[in-house]
């Protein structure tokens, strides 16, 4: 993974290959054996000795023992737990060769996490919270030895909490927050960081809106007040200790990640109208396919031709994405062909029907039957709904 594409000046890859990794076996635990004996070997490297004596450096160890035999033998098997058991005694032994190779000097970080969860089967990829929330745990230099209480963080504030530790500039497409409540006491070095930090991610949303501004016609900025912030910042004018100037930039770096959103979420609402469109002026050409009249020209249908092809030619202009001008060109094609159909269809079936009680009842039954496809995303349970409303049709239909 990040051997592809880059170059060995700044750093050396040793890596099994992925032909190693079986999913029939009980023997996973083996390949992250492998990894802490290969680590052992590279110590023993004479010619890597004058790097390895080097500062700033980062070892990463990739065990992938727990995850195989989570989709194989499932997170409740006995060789999920021997492998747990495996992987602490791994830790263990790793920071122990760290700690000899440069004679305790208690200049090493550990970060210990893990990339995803597992749900109960033995599965990950969705969004609950057994495959969202993961473990991180730190300890060593820069971590004060006395706090153990939980913190909570993004998994992408890892890569700044790194770049603290090891004195380097902050990765310029990271997206994290440091997580200052790792660093405490709270002191002034700790808030120069955390401020960087918040000058790092500014950038990018000023790098977000000028490609939007040379692209797009018109782009409404997002409102940081990042002027006023800055001189608070430099007088500290309003503070009363150094904790309220963590809220402060705090406070100041949540705006940051909204204006992120802002200006990378700044077309979808359009893209939306345009899916949702296409949708509709796509079934109306069913309907219409099915049902060949010729109704008479409507003037709304003329405006949505014409609107779609505006918004065609506008996305044109930005320069938008081919495939973003797929959705108003379909639009477009759906309209002219069956436009003049789709309002005949929609007076007849929807607005004189409107004022009876079937309409009403039917929109109901669709509207309770599509939130049985939605529902089921977030409460697992409605799906019995959906079931039994099949069941209650099989049974009238059985009857009748």
């Amino acid at each position: 993974m990040f051997k592809r594409g880059q170059s060995y000046e700044h750093f050396y890859i040793e890596c099994y290959h992925s032909n190693n990794e079986e999913f029939g076996n009980d023997r996973a635990h083996e390949l992250d054996l492998w990894v802490e004996r290969q680590f052992e070997k590279f110590l023993l490297n004479n010619t890597l000795k004058t790097e390895l004596n080097k500062d700033k450096i980062i070892f990463f160890f990739h065990l992938l023992g727990i995850d195989t035999n989570g989709h194989s033998h499932k997170p409740w098997s006995d060789v999920y737990m021997k492998n747990i058991h495996i992987v602490d005694g791994i830790v263990q032994r790793l920071e122990n060769l760290i700690e000899n190779y440069y004679k305790y000097d208690k200049k090493t970080t550990y970060l210990f996490t893990s990339d995803h969860g597992m749900t109960d089967w033995g599965s990950h990829g969705a969004g609950d919270d057994t495959e969202t929330l993961t473990p991180i745990i730190a300890w060593g230099s820069g971590i004060p030895s006395s706090q153990h209480s939980n913190v909570h963080i993004e998994q992408a504030d890892i890569c700044p909490l790194m770049s603290y530790f090891l004195g380097l500039d902050y990765s310029i497409n990271s997206v994290g927050r440091l997580p200052i409540n790792y660093l405490v006491p709270v002191d002034e070095a700790i808030l120069q960081a955390y401020i960087q930090n918040a000058r790092q991610l500014l950038e990018q949303v000023h790098k977000q809106y000028d490609i939007l501004k040379k692209r797009l016609l018109f782009v409404k900025p997002f409102e940081l007040n990042e002027e006023k912030f800055f001189e608070r910042m430099q007088t500290g004018e309003g503070y009363m200790n150094m904790y309220q100037i963590r809220d402060d930039i705090t406070d100041f770096m949540r705006r940051i990640a909204l204006a992120s959103h802002y200006y990378h979420t700044y077309r979808r609402f359009l893209l939306s109208i345009l899916i949702i469109m296409g949708f509709f002026t796509s079934i109306s050409t069913i309907l219409y396919q099915l049902n060949p009249i010729k109704p008479q020209p409507s003037s709304i249908a003329l405006f949505c031709k014409i609107l779609s092809i505006l918004t065609f030619i506008l996305l044109l202009i930005e320069q938008s994405p081919w495939t973003h001008l797929l959705y108003p060109a379909l639009v477009c094609i759906h309209t002219w062909l069956s436009g003049d159909f789709a309002i005949y269809w929609i007076k007849q079936n929807i607005f004189n029907q409107i004022k009876s009680f079937p309409f009403w009842l039917n929109s109901l039954m669709v509207g309770l039957f599509l939130q049985t496809y939605i529902l089921p995303f977030f409460h697992r349970w409605t799906m019995s709904i959906g079931v039994f409303l099949l069941c209650v049709d099989a049974s009238r239909r059985w009857q009748g």
